[in-house]
């Protein structure tokens, strides 16, 4: 035992200086290999053209895959970036690398090959789950630091980690910028295998990359690096994607279509005069096609940071963000809950140039899409917050977008126009026949009306807890939410990102009865709304999880629903404009809190030394079981000491705190 603990220690010593200690070379059957592909086409090549460079610096996913396995205990792995055509050296380390960064989305995959299946010595890889390991990734330094706990059945002698090598199961997730002003020329992604030295806070560490087995010797091996293809060589082709899928739903998104793409067109609303302007382009895209769309800002008098919540139609696909040019530094982006977070780097006000892109998402039209068909991507005004070098909001007129596939629909379908308010009247789409379906229904209402729009479940199996993620049309506004009749246990709701969280109390699957309301949502809508007008409400169903007792996740349908004013629309309906009221009072208290990493900052979920919504968020999907956190991100998480347990009650009260309802001494207060 203690020879292990000898030979292991440099492994494990932190992600900033992985192995110093020189070890005997293990001969074993092959080499362990390591694989680098581009995520999105699953290739060891990925192509950045000039024009991609132009609309600002571009994010890279990527996945390390273990292609070859030799039994290991531990390792300590450093990463770099490579031009070979100058053999000039990028990493962490390098003062002069102004063009490739890591970001924090960099981790090891949560359903990766050392997550919960081990095997034996004989090779049999039988799974035995809850066998712990120390897991580093520290994405700033590009250094991951990984060894098990396994043992054999005395539960006392250390073994080797086995598994059977899946290459749809990667290892590491990494996730790098490429900066605008990178050079032309091929890059390459690689472990490094040289020494290196590490500076960080004034502290200098020396390492090298190593692979060890459970008697301390160094296991060799190899490696297929990701290559980029930098400039106006790269072309725009890429490999099939790796068939890992999971169970499909009707909201998937069909691969962008292979027919010419008729050039995006940008319509730009007629913004109010005067004041701070947000606007979210309206463009036109075509059916399969890949479409950007422009935020844009106007007016700006001086912003020092800002949180932006978007939420776009389910039935598009988020490809990829790109950075524009409104302001320098790199922002905080959230794809899964289309969360921006910007701040200047020094707290100072910056002023983005009248018409300047903020940033631009671009998103992959249905295959399916019909001339006619409108897909809305609309601020969570009630969610923003643009703050300026003093801390005071400002007041900002939020401009929705929406892609429009030109042409006119070949079918149109409106109640008759009424002048008297009828009952609210409720439209059952045609859900997909078998299965589990859940279902937000399509009402009718009218102007200024309160309207239910009930959500259904249909098929059910058997269930024992539940996440759902909605989004519904900003003109829309929440007035109640009611329980339905579908599962006995009260939810827990959050009335601003509308999640649901359900779970059967004491973990066994309940079933609903077909037709089933499991709750129905309150809308008050829009005084000034016309015949014709529709208001969509939708499923996240990215974000949605529902599981059964065994944990495993079901196969659902999700149908989104909308608001329909009756009667035939008479002018076309111009993008949504929501203006955000300031504040009562013009002098903030709140300002933005920041500690050094790795002490008690409650809050700090993500543990990067603030308290800002993506800490809410990240609490949220840890509790939904969809994320993981640090050992000091729990603690940081622990707001609310009322309970001894994390629970949403945590999550409230860093909302609280960022709506400045609360103090940060309040996070984490000791209760009396």
């Amino acid at each position: 035992m203690k020879k292990f603990i000898s030979a292991l220690t440099s492994v494990c010593i932190a992600a900033t200086s992985l192995v110093g200690a020189t070890m005997t070379t293990v001969t074993a059957a092959g080499e362990l290999e390591f694989t680098f592909k581009e995520r999105s086409t699953s290739s060891t090549t990925f192509n950045i053209s000039a024009a991609d460079l132009a609309a600002g610096d571009v994010t890279v996913d990527c996945d390390v895959i273990i292609t070859n396995y030799v039994p290991t205990y531990g390792f300590g792995l450093k990463m770099d970036f490579e031009n070979t055509d100058t053999n000039t050296i990028y990493d962490a380390s390098t003062a002069e690398n102004p063009y490739f960064a890591f970001t924090e989305k960099t981790q090891f995959d949560k359903t990766g090959p050392f997550t919960d299946v081990w095997g034996v010595e004989d090779g049999t890889y039988e799974p035995q789950p809850g066998l712990s390991a120390t897991k580093i990734a520290n994405y700033s330094m590009m250094n991951f630091v990984w060894r098990t706990a396994a043992t054999l059945d005395d539960d006392s002698t250390p073994t080797n980690a086995y598994f059977i090598p899946d290459t749809t199961n990667p290892l590491l997730n990494i996730s790098f910028t490429v900066a605008s002003d990178t050079p032309a020329g091929t890059y390459i992604l690689d472990i490094k295998t040289e020494p290196y030295t590490n500076t960080t806070g004034g502290a200098v560490s020396t390492g090298q990359s190593k692979i060890n087995n459970v008697d301390g010797e160094v296991v060799p091996f190899k490696t297929v690096p990701l290559t980029i293809v930098v400039g106006d060589a790269a072309t725009t082709t890429t490999t099939a994607a790796a068939t890992t899928t999971k169970a499909p739903a009707t909201t998937t998104t069909a691969a962008p279509a292979t027919t010419t793409k008729a050039p995006t067109t940008t319509t730009k609303s007629e913004a109010p005069v005067g004041g701070v302007v947000y606007e979210i382009a309206t463009v036109e895209g075509e059916a399969g096609a890949d479409v950007d769309v422009p935020i844009t800002i106007k007016g700006d008098t001086g912003t020092a940071g800002m949180v932006l919540e978007m939420s776009a139609d389910s039935n598009l696909k988020l490809k990829r963000r790109l950075n524009g040019d409104a302001y320098e530094g790199a922002p905080t982006w959230n794809k899964d809950t289309l969360t921006y977070v910007w701040n200047a780097g020094d707290g100072r006000n910056l002023v983005a140039a009248d018409g300047a892109v903020l940033t631009t998402l671009k998103f992959t039209v249905p295959a399916d899409a019909q001339p006619g068909d409108e897909y809305p991507i609309s601020f969570r005004s009630d969610l923003c917050k643009v703050i300026d070098q003093e801390g005071v909001e400002l007041n900002i007129t939020y401009v929705d977008g929406m892609i429009k596939i030109p042409g006119e629909a070949t079918t149109t379908t409106a109640a008759p126009a009424t002048t008297t308010k009828a009952p609210t009247t409720t439209t059952k789409s045609e859900a997909p026949v078998g299965g589990v379906v859940y279902e937000i229904a399509t009402v009718e209402g009218e102007a200024g009306a309160d309207v239910d729009v009930p959500i259904t479940i249909k098929g059910d199996t058997g269930t024992a807890g539940m996440v759902l993620e909605m989004s519904a049309d900003s003109n829309l506004k929440l007035k109640r939410r009611l329980n339905g009749d579908a599962y006995e246990g009260a939810p827990t709701w959050n009335k601003d990102t509308l999640t649901y969280v359900w779970n059967a109390g004491d973990g066994r699957n309940l079933v609903a009865a077909d037709g089933a309301v499991l709750t129905t949502l309150k809308f008050t809508v829009p005084a000034d709304a016309q015949p014709g007008d529709e208001y969509p409400i939708s499923f996240r169903s990215d974000l949605c999880k529902v599981i059964d007792q065994e944990g495993v996740e079901l196969n659902i349908t999700y149908v989104d629903g909308k608001i329909v004013i009756p009667g035939t629309a008479t002018t076309t309906k111009a993008p949504a404009t929501t203006t955000s009221e300031a504040p009562a009072t013009t002098t903030s208290t709140q300002t933005t809190t920041t500690a050094p990493v790795g002490t008690v900052l409650y809050g700090d979920t993500n543990v990067d030394g603030r308290v800002s919504i993506a800490d809410a968020v990240l609490l949220n999907k840890y509790l939904a079981g969809k994320a993981e956190m640090t050992e000091q991100g729990k603690i940081n998480a622990d707001c609310d000491k009322h309970s001894t347990e994390l629970n949403l009650d945590d999550t409230t009260m860093i909302l609280k705190f960022l709506a400045q309802l609360i103090e940060q001494s309040d996070l984490g207060a000791e209760v009396a």
